[in-house]
């Protein structure tokens, strides 16, 4: 139109004269006539399986379900093996996508509010006073790197999911379920200097053992257990002293051939279980050298929290994407049932699948210990 009329304006001028245009006819109420749209950018990485995916993600969102890049990833995935006509590997999904993906739909991140942590203003003085006192514990105890002992509890969720949710631009509120899925169990990790992984400890929310994965043949050094809460306490980790703590000490002191005389040294946080007096008297007269890791400091300072954390959580998170996007792949048009008694013995089944592969990485295990300055 405004070369016929000789007029040289370029493509932003326009959009700009549209955009006025439409608003103009929105105050004054009258509808707006229909432009012609031309397709700009490059084409859809799924073609036609996007608007599909979009079908998918409405749906689940409307009966009530938490969509996030994890969930998405998956579910994307699914169609994509589901499909006959996508030439696209779905391995090439991934966390790019589903940004992209979620950014066009006009979906935005909706966040739970939480205090973020902050070090120490003197943190380069704690973190030297700590590390000179380890490393003096262990040279006046001559202890073995096998007996350095770091210990934390890690939440791990039975659906993974994230302190994000994803809702549709403009939403005025999100329902704090949808933040935090409580649906998880705390596992207690070990790992020694030497790049050993412990048996863990995982503690089920319940009072007796019907809450705990059904139908699952654990390794019989992991330690399964239960508290109310599903987080540690002072009698669970008592018990963690007991089944996991000591077993491995009095194996790695046969295998090394060394007496009760070499005792081993545990490093763990000021969590409140561990500063139970009871539990401090158990770890002393069991034979357990200890040292406190600094408050506020243990994203600095702990090992597993350095490595082993974060690799078990994404390594757990790809366990939920593969199995995902299998239902999918095998029914798109069913609803994925998330229910707990179901989920759990499938959780668990990844965990000892998960832990397999861990415990051989002993340059990842080690690498914790040496970021720490142990």
């Amino acid at each position: 139109f405004f070369k016929e009329k000789g007029l040289d304006l370029n493509e932003s001028t326009i959009r700009s004269i549209k955009k006025a245009f439409c608003t103009a006819q929105k105050v004054q109420k009258t509808d707006n006539p229909q432009f012609l749209k031309n397709k700009r950018g490059r084409k859809l990485l799924l073609g036609d399986l996007d608007s599909t995916i979009l079908g998918y993600v409405q749906q689940l969102r409307l009966s009530g379900g938490v969509i996030n890049r994890t969930l998405l990833i998956a579910i994307a995935r699914g169609f994509v093996q589901n499909s006959q006509n996508c030439s696209i590997k779905s391995e090439s999904i991934g966390i790019c996508w589903a940004k992209s993906f979620l950014t066009r739909h006009n979906y935005v991140k909706r966040k739970g509010t939480k205090a973020a942590r902050k070090l120490p203003k003197d943190f380069g003085l704690i973190k030297q006073a700590f590390t000179e006192k380890v490393h003096k514990i262990i040279r006046d105890n001559n202890i073995p790197d096998e007996l350095v002992i770091n210990f934390d509890q890690t939440g791990c969720k039975i659906v993974p999911t994230s302190d994000w949710t994803l809702e549709k631009e403009g939403a005025k509120q999100v329902g704090i379920t949808e933040l935090e899925d409580k649906r998880q169990i705390t596992v207690v990790m070990g790992s020694t200097k030497s790049g050993d992984l412990l048996a863990p400890q995982l503690l089920y929310e319940g009072k007796t053992q019907r809450c705990h994965a059904k139908g699952v043949d654990f390794p019989s050094d992991w330690n399964v257990h239960h508290s109310a809460t599903h987080w540690s306490n002072a009698d669970t980790m008592k018990e963690y002293v007991d089944k996991v703590l000591i077993p491995y000490v009095n194996s790695t002191r046969a295998s090394l051939s060394l007496d009760d005389s070499v005792k081993p040294l545990l490093l763990f946080d000021v969590y409140k279980a561990h500063r139970d007096e009871g539990l401090l008297n158990h770890i002393k007269e069991s034979g357990f050298l200890r040292e406190f890791i600094p408050a506020s400091c243990t994203g600095e300072l702990q090992p597993l929290d350095l490595t082993v954390n974060a690799q078990f959580k994404t390594l757990m998170k790809d366990k939920f994407i593969e199995w995902y996007s299998q239902q999918i792949t095998e029914d798109p048009n069913r609803h994925v049932d998330l229910k707990l008694s179901l989920m759990k013995p499938i959780h668990a089944r990844w965990m000892i699948d998960v832990f397999s592969k861990l415990k051989v990485q002993e340059s990842l295990i080690k690498a914790g210990f040496s970021k720490a300055g142990i």
